[in-house]
């Protein structure tokens, strides 16, 4: 986690692990990360919390499809994921932020 940063400009979010039914709310900060700062070579949203580093870790990178519902972008793990810290699963990552799903529109990617 490397916080704030000249290109990084921080988006007003909440940010879920859903799976099965449930939803654990994450302590995470989101950044809209822009190409060419802060050695960004492509332009992509940071998460950054102690739980998404239980999935993946720090520095590695992840291209996950999205899907943009009403205010929030789920960003889906590709199956269900146990994430033992929190003690919970996983099957998406879902963030609520209203300006970006405005700003990204209907959305469904592949990766």
């Amino acid at each position: 986690m490397t916080g704030p940063g000249e290109g990084k400009i921080p988006l007003r979010s909440r940010v879920y692990l859903t799976a099965r039914g449930s939803r654990v709310e994450l302590a995470c900060d989101v950044y809209l990360h822009v190409k060419g700062y802060s050695r960004a070579r492509v332009t992509h949203l940071d998460l950054e919390s102690e739980d998404i580093n239980a999935l993946f870790p720090p520095g590695a990178s992840k291209y996950l499809p999205v899907v943009v519902e009403g205010n929030s972008l789920k960003l889906k793990l590709g199956g269900v994921v146990y994430v033992r810290e929190l003690r919970a699963p996983a099957r998406e990552i879902v963030v609520e932020c209203p300006l970006l799903a405005r700003a990204l529109g209907s959305l469904r990617s592949v990766a």
